[in-house]
């Protein structure tokens, strides 16, 4: 493994770790490797706290302003998508966590990402970004080998031995939230509000 350099721009993983709660941060912002000039971009709820911790540091990351990256529109990135019914578990566990947010909240607000941050959408964190490829996080073992990407091989490999990245939530959790979240009002709303995450991903697996 190479070793990590200290000279390289933006902020070093470790740094990202102490201050990852500030909002701040993550504006405009995405991991960059500059020996590749490519991008992985994260998305809340979607492993980002698995590649801040577990993948940046040992692949050469930063975390950097977009606009610093000359060109950085036209920069290859990757991201990890999932599911939308799969990724709602995390997003609800989180945003009860930090502002006590219950599903009598989400009955009562049509736009769930002013509760909580962890609420927005999957297609926003990317729309501005050249994603070249998607790692889906329901069914990680489907990548490909594409130069650059390469990497992209190691961090699945690296995830397929990370058991916190699929019981990150309680049993205990989910059985006190089961009820409400199968209901059909939820079903309904959860369609129509992330529509175009679920044509997202739709679209991502036609593509495969």
């Amino acid at each position: 493994m190479k070793k990590y350099t200290n000279n390289l721009k933006g902020m070093h993983p470790v740094a990202v770790r102490q201050q990852s709660v500030k909002n701040e941060i993550w504006e405009d912002a995405a991991w960059y490797n500059e020996d590749t000039n490519h991008f992985f971009v994260p998305i809340w709820r979607n492993a980002s706290t698995f590649f801040m911790k577990m993948i940046a540091e040992q692949f050469d990351y930063r975390l950097v302003k977009n606009y610093e990256v000359v060109d950085w529109q036209n920069v290859p990135a990757y991201t990890f998508i999932r599911s939308p019914d799969k990724r709602f578990a995390g997003q609800y566990w989180k945003a009860n966590t930090n502002n006590d947010i219950e599903v009598k909240d989400l009955k009562e607000t049509d736009d769930w990402s002013s509760l909580d941050m962890h609420f927005v959408h999957q297609h926003t964190f990317i729309e501005q970004y050249n994603i070249v490829h998607c790692v889906d996080l329901d069914n990680p073992m489907r990548v490909h080998d594409d130069g650059i990407f390469s990497v992209i091989n190691n961090v699945v490999t690296i995830m397929n031995t990370q058991q916190e990245i699929h019981n990150a939530i309680s049993v205990d959790f989910k059985k006190a939230n089961e009820s409400e979240l199968s209901s059909n009002w939820f079903i309904e709303k959860h369609a129509s509000y992330y529509k175009d995450d679920y044509k997202l991903y739709k679209d991502y697996i036609d593509g495969k």
